[in-house]
């Protein structure tokens, strides 16, 4: 049967080849030469259509010749009652101031200016004066040579563009073919009465451009070709009717000349096949689109273009004519042979495929069993097969593993394989699961939402997701049911770690605030014993940072994590907030419980920390809070928190401090506060009132401290001790500083311009001013600005600050030092008790050391507090000797303590003695000193502000 099929189909392929073959290829010849000769005929009919508009084009920039002749014949013809020469010399005027060129005055030989037309010049050459004479042929000859009766001359010409035969003729030379070009066409411009064109000659001036000289040469000619228009002039305005009357009234001929190349140039309607433009056999030039074009040399299409008696001529060859062949017939009758001949063959090439047909689907379906064997066997997911008897029909290896089976199971109930594994029970249980719901009549099984459940085993550590798919018969009941267990350990892995990470700190891998909030949000609803939250933030973490670096901080946090989360009761959590605030959260535990964590807490921060070879003792603030089952929520538990850790910080940390309502009272009176405070600001609540400072010695006010006041519309006069610390916390003591400088630089700039003293206003400043904020510039900036705009010296102003904010902030001392150089003063405050070290003192731009009140109150008293206090007097001034920086205590009150301080050599001194805070003018007002004033004082010191 295989060989009978393959003879027929040889048989149909000879036939093929014999018949169709040359039948087909025949009528493709004869469709392409047909196709040709259509696309011959449209591409010149194309060709005719741009040559007949070039042509129009072409007529048109003649006929723009032409007006112009014409109208240089119309502006000669003389007026009634005129003479001749007045009215020649009015026509040279009138062509003259037309064209742009020189006046008759002028230099002629100067250039002449570019005019409006193509036209090369005008020119006016007078009839002979024998009618005789001017009924014979026109002899025209140049001017100067000897005069013979019958010639004509070029008697006036006006040049208006480049120089042409006109010029040549009047300037006594002049080529004889063009004078016999131009002479033809004076005779038949008299004998008709028209304007006539001359054949074209060869220019006299070779001034060509690039352009003109390329379209030249690829039309072989050799020179620029130019052509002149002849118009005769009769005695009256109107031709006489006949040729005799023409011929005895003719009284001369206005000439005009043009060079051809430009006039080509400028025909705007150009052919796309480039048309050469000849008269008769002298090619004048090309017209194309493309510049570059070259002309078919004779083509054989061409449009004559006539005017003012003579006959130009384009002619073109299509560009785009085909040969005697078109391509596209001859090649779609060849693929329609071709697909006939293959049609063909394939049938008889079918007979032989369906024998093959049953062989190859025999193979395939042996090597469709072989991959379905591979793949069962090498897939990593565990298969099984479950007929509906619930009989164990396949598993492959990664099931036999799985599961815990073998081939001897096979054929066994699923459910007496019970407890052999965990994904074994989850195969009989989706199993029998899936026969269920099959035998549910009326419920479309593919769309049962029951069908998609899947259950999660674990076996030796590895987690399984089991799944089950019914699999329905020819007649679409469920005859048995395919059991897929899938690895999913790596899936499970990551998905925990990007739990983890979701839910904890990167760095510290403490839990997060989320965390920490959905943990406690369960703990406060559920937990029968209260809740207890533990809000901790980092002691003095602030100056390490800045000190040593965001690296170091970051490894200090990560070792105050450890010691957060060390040694904590079951169920609680530990987490970082943010910065440098973590939270201990306790669900279900007593307040002892949580007092017992909190004082762990602050003794583990009590040991230092190692980091990188250095130690940091950085201890920690605790807030504590208890909340009773339903009490409260997240937020306010973590508030509460906060107000307790606050009071701990306040009460100088390394503590911890329980929430009490009361305190949370303060913390909403303080925000109060804040809200009237920003409010003072608007409205101009705020004031400043001075302390002087007074020479120990002389008495001479050396200086005045600004001290701020608040008088509030509602609260009445506030103190600074309450309000000033509000500002600090809210960030408004960088707009409050702001002002203080402002006032204070201006009050002591008109006091001392006024009086020729050189008083220094001295202002606290704060650290929170140091650093620039969102919508002010940092200190040095401000000062130097508030100094620029009140023209002041530096020297009538000091900062001062505490020195604690020297030692806590990093930024204080590099600006203080910039500042000092400007001549700003620097003081110390409350100078004793803060806890610089005698080596970052030396490091301190201080001109100033004011001496705490605390100290100053001791002097005088009884026991051992008076000398110990006079002890620490003297050093102080001892210090500031050293460093070159005067002394002042505050506080002074009294007589005794004035003497005191006097005795301990101090320089300078403020307090109630000399005046309460008072109005500037009042603060610098002489006081008297009491006691003597001692020749070679102790105290005694140089006047003037250091």
């Amino acid at each position: 049967m295989q060989v009978d099929a393959r003879g027929r189909a040889r048989r149909r392929v000879r036939l093929v080849v014999a018949v169709l073959v040359p039948v087909g290829l025949a009528l493709s010849l004869l469709a392409s030469a047909f196709d040709a000769h259509q696309q011959q005929d449209r591409a010149e009919q194309a060709t005719r259509a741009d040559l007949a508009v070039s042509a129009e084009a072409l007529v048109a920039r003649l006929g723009g010749q032409v007006r112009v002749a014409s109208t240089s014949a119309s502006l000669l013809t003389p007026a009634a009652g005129a003479s001749w020469d007045d009215a020649s010399a009015a026509w040279e005027g009138h062509l003259r101031v037309l064209a742009g060129a020189p006046a008759l005055e002028a230099d002629p030989a100067a250039a002449p200016g570019p005019g409006p037309v193509l036209t090369s010049g005008v020119a006016w050459l007078p009839a002979p004066a024998s009618p005789a004479d001017r009924a014979g042929p026109v002899d025209l000859r140049p001017t100067g040579a000897a005069s013979v009766p019958g010639e004509v001359h070029a008697t006036r010409v006006v040049r208006l563009g480049s120089s042409s035969l006109l010029d040549a003729l009047a300037s006594g030379t002049g080529d004889a073919d063009g004078a016999a070009a131009v002479a033809g066409a004076l005779a038949a411009a008299r004998d008709s009465g028209q304007p006539v064109l001359s054949a074209p000659y060869r220019a006299t001036s070779p001034a060509l451009d690039s352009s003109d000289a390329g379209k030249l040469a690829r039309a072989g000619a050799a020179q620029q070709a130019e052509a002149a228009i002849a118009v005769p002039v009769f005695d009256s305005p109107e031709a006489p009717g006949s040729e005799g009357e023409r011929r005895r009234r003719l009284l001369g001929w206005t000439v005009t000349t043009f060079a051809v190349a430009p006039l080509l140039d400028a025909v705007t309607a150009r052919p796309r096949d480039a048309a050469v433009v000849s008269d008769g056999a002298t090619v004048l030039g090309v017209l194309a689109e493309d510049g570059d074009a070259r002309p078919a040399v004779g083509g054989r299409l061409a449009v004559t273009v006539p005017v003012a008696g003579r006959t130009w001529t384009l002619a073109a060859e299509p560009r785009d004519a085909v040969g005697p062949l078109a391509p596209l017939p001859l090649l779609g009758g060849a693929v329609l042979t071709a697909l006939v001949v293959g049609l063909i063959a394939s049938r008889a090439a079918a007979e032989l495929r369906a024998v093959e047909v049953a062989a190859d689907r025999t193979r395939a379906l042996a090597a469709r069993t072989r991959d379905l064997e591979s793949i069962t066997r090498n897939t990593p997911d565990a298969l099984a097969r479950v007929d509906g008897d619930a009989r164990l029909r396949f598993v492959n290896a990664a099931m036999r593993r799985a599961a815990r089976v073998t081939d001897a199971d096979l054929g066994s109930r699923v459910g007496d394989l019970a407890g052999r594994s965990p994904v074994m029970d989850s195969v009989r249980a989706l199993a029998h699961h899936m026969i269920a719901i099959s035998e549910d009549r009326g419920v479309d099984g593919d769309a049962d939402p029951r069908r998609l459940i899947s259950m999660s085993a674990q076996v030796e550590g590895h987690w399984y997701e089991v799944r089950a798919v019914p699999e329905r018969g020819t007649d679409g009941t469920v005859d048995s049911v395919l059991v897929v267990a899938r690895d999913v350990t790596r899936f499970r892995e990551a998905q925990d770690r990007l739990t983890h990470a979701a839910t904890h700190d990167p760095l510290t891998g403490l839990a997060n605030r989320d965390f920490a909030r959905e943990r406690a949000v369960a703990a406060l609803a559920t937990s029968r014993a209260g809740t207890a939250l533990l809000l901790l933030d980092l002691d003095r973490f602030k100056l390490v940072n800045d000190s040593y670096g965001h690296v170091v901080g970051d490894q200090l946090l990560q070792r105050a994590a450890e010691r957060v989360g060390a040694d904590l009761p079951d169920r609680a959590v530990a987490a970082r907030l943010g910065g440098d605030e973590f939270v201990v959260l306790l669900p279900d535990a007593t307040t002892a419980v949580a007092d017992d964590v909190a004082l762990r807490l602050v003794a583990a921060f009590d040991e230092p920390f190692a980091v990188r070879g250095e130690e940091f003792a950085v201890g920690c603030s605790v807030g504590v809070v208890h909340a009773e089952p339903g009490q409260m929520a997240w937020d306010e538990l973590l508030r509460c928190a906060d107000v307790a850790m606050y009071r701990a910080k306040a009460a100088g940390g390394g503590c911890h401090q329980w929430y009490e309502d009361h305190g949370a009272d303060r913390a909403r009176q303080r925000l109060t506060m804040a809200a009237d405070l920003r409010r003072a600001v608007e409205e101009g609540e705020l004031s400043l009132v001075y302390q002087a400072e007074v020479d120990l010695v002389t008495g001479r006010v050396e200086g005045v401290e600004a001290l701020m006041r608040w008088t509030s519309r509602t609260r009445g006069p506030v103190s600074p001790g309450e309000f000033i610390p509000v500002a600090e916390e809210t960030g408004l003591i960088g707009e409050l500083g702001a002002w203080a400088l402002d006032r204070a630089l201006a009050e002591v700039t008109a006091h001392n311009r006024s009086t020729g003293a050189g008083l220094r206003v001295w202002v606290n400043v704060s650290p929170r001013q140091f650093a620039a904020g969102q919508d002010r510039a940092d200190l040095i900036t401000l000062v130097v600005d508030l100094l620029a705009a009140y023209d002041a010296p530096a020297s009538w102003l000091g900062i001062e600050v505490t020195e604690s904010a020297l030692a806590d902030d990093a930024r204080a001392v590099p600006m203080l030092r910039a500042l000092r150089e400007l001549g700003v003063g620097v003081a110390i405050d409350d100078f004793g008790t803060g806890y610089s070290s005698l080596s970052r003192l030396h490091d301190y731009p201080v001109t100033l050391l004011k001496i705490d009140q605390s100290f100053v109150q001791e002097l005088g008293g009884s026991g051992a507090a008076g000398p110990r206090a006079a002890g620490v007097v003297e050093a102080v001034v001892a210090l500031g000797r050293s460093l070159g920086a005067d002394v002042i205590a505050e506080g002074v009150e009294d007589e005794a303590r004035y003497a005191a301080l006097r005795s301990l050599g101090c320089d300078l001194a403020q307090g109630y003695l000399f005046g309460r805070p008072c109005a500037f003018a009042d603060a610098v007002r002489p006081v008297e000193v009491p006691g003597p004033v001692l020749p070679g004082m102790v105290g005694a010191r140089l006047p003037g502000p250091r």
